[in-house]
């Protein structure tokens, strides 16, 4: 059986400090999202972090109350992996590092980076299991905590900056008065509902904006507490990432396989399969959502046909892409090309 997904309880605490703030009592909350919050917990099972979000919605009966939360994240919510990015070179390097890093925050990898033709992206890897409409307010907690955290790093705000340039939505457009939340928190980004990824696209000279008050030998030493306690979550942590990191390396291209990477990373087989088990994934799911981020990378570009497509991903051609990418999806290709390029 896979290990439970966890994410770390301080990701809370811009939303606690929040609620606290408008009288709301944090700990029967909490509670009611069946969280013991004594003192020791540091973990919480991540289907409770949605929960969280939902009730503290509801309760406090402010339908933009995430996004307000989101935009009074600080880097130290994130613990180390927050003082990592603050002493990044470039905004494009604390990114990488996040990624990198994101599971000492939540057990499962969820963003994905892209830098293509002009516009960086930075898109929330999709629960298919979860409605977007049940995903919503966290989905606006996360987005909000991702933009403050860039802005902060470069040491200013993005919002109305030039940089920010669009943000995507699965859920459907809400109505007043969030929509008007929405418009006040995102200024003058081009804001797209019910589309197939949550994403920000930025204008791809941000990835090359300095890090306001970086320290080069911090930012080792720092690195090296975040890979130990990387390590520390067990050893199929550091085999996931590095599986990952192959996958994504040979795209566009033909992915290795699952025995070629063992052999890379010097062990048997059987060992890798039971690390990445042991790391709640396998061959299979990485491989499909590297080629899944790709694609959808790939789809917003026109000019690429979708056999192009097929062919960089590995396929032999593009009725097996369409055939792997409506299972992954439930739409078509080009019906997700659709949604992207309008």
């Amino acid at each position: 059986m896979a290990p439970m997904r966890t994410v770390a309880i301080r990701i809370l605490k811009p939303l606690t400090l929040v609620l606290g703030e408008r009288g709301i009592p944090v700990g029967p909350l909490l509670a009611a999202a069946g969280i013991t919050d004594d003192g020791t917990q540091t973990r919480l099972p991540a289907d409770a972090l949605s929960r969280v979000c939902t009730l503290a919605v509801a309760r406090s009966a402010d339908p933009g109350l995430c996004l307000h939360a989101g935009f009074n994240s600080t880097p130290a919510n994130l613990g180390v992996l927050g003082y990592v990015l603050q002493n990044a070179a470039t905004i494009g390097q604390a990114w990488s590092q996040l990624q990198r890093y994101w599971q000492l925050v939540d057990d499962a990898p969820l963003f994905d980076i892209d830098n293509h033709q002009g516009i960086a992206s930075v898109r929330m890897r999709r629960d298919t299991t979860v409605e977007p409409t049940s995903a919503q307010a966290l989905v606006e907690y996360l987005l909000a905590m991702l933009l403050r955290l860039s802005g902060s790093l470069a040491g200013g705000e993005l919002r109305g900056s030039g940089y920010l340039q669009a943000i995507d939505f699965r859920h459907v457009e809400p109505a007043d008065p969030l929509r008007a939340v929405y418009a006040r928190c995102f200024g003058s980004a081009r804001l797209r509902f019910g589309q197939p990824h949550n994403a920000l696209y930025f204008a791809a000279a941000l990835l090359d904006q300095p890090v306001a008050a970086a320290d080069p030998a911090l930012f080792d030493l720092l690195s090296r507490q975040a890979e130990a306690e990387l390590a520390a979550l067990g050893p199929g942590r550091g085999a996931l990432e590095r599986v990952r990191a192959s996958i994504e390396r040979s795209l566009p291209g033909t992915p290795p396989s699952l025995p070629q990477i063992a052999v890379a990373l010097g062990m048997s087989r059987a060992t890798l399969q039971r690390r990445l088990a042991d790391a709640g994934t396998g061959y299979q799911t990485l491989l499909d959502e590297a080629r899944l981020a790709r694609a959808d990378a790939m789809l917003a570009d026109r000019s690429i046909s979708i056999g192009e497509v097929a062919f960089a991903l590995g396929y032999g051609d593009a009725a097996a892409f369409h055939h792997a990418y409506k299972r992954w999806t439930g739409r078509t290709p080009v019906q997700t090309r659709d949604r992207l390029v309008r």
